[in-house]
């Protein structure tokens, strides 16, 4: 085996079971990524456990990763997830959530059958409540 300028050691093709493992969710990162450089060319692999990253999120990171290979500046991102749980919790406190609530109960009650809203705090305690009868 060759060793390159980088300390990387070459390796003649990849091996699928020390790539793809499973992850311990408390004991180690819900990532990895690593780079491997093989006699065929170099590879980033990425394995990214779904509570981490979905498919959209997975599209975000390899578009900013081919961004910043590519020489761009990437700037932080100004709303994150935990931006938009604050905004949900204030909008579901709000005077339009419970305006909007209110006028869709008043239309459920128009119905020909017997329709029960449960506000989210009921929804959360009874998931499994039958309420269409």
């Amino acid at each position: 085996m060759m060793l390159s300028p980088y300390k990387t050691q070459i390796i003649n093709g990849m091996n699928r079971e020390t790539l793809v493992r499973p992850y311990m969710l408390f004991n180690e990162q819900l990532f990895r990524f690593e780079i491997h450089r093989t006699c065929d060319g170099n590879y980033l692999f990425l394995d990214i456990h779904h509570i981490v990253a979905d498919g959209t999120s997975l599209g975000i990171i390899l578009n900013d990763i081919n961004r910043a290979y590519s020489g761009e500046k990437l700037e932080p991102e100004g709303y994150t997830s935990y931006d938009l749980a604050l905004d949900n919790r204030d909008a579901l406190a709000s005077d339009a959530y419970k305006n909007a609530e209110n006028y869709y109960k008043s239309v459920f009650e128009k119905c020909g059958r017997k329709h029960q809203l449960l506000s989210g705090q009921e929804r959360s305690s009874s998931n499994r409540r039958d309420v269409s009868s």
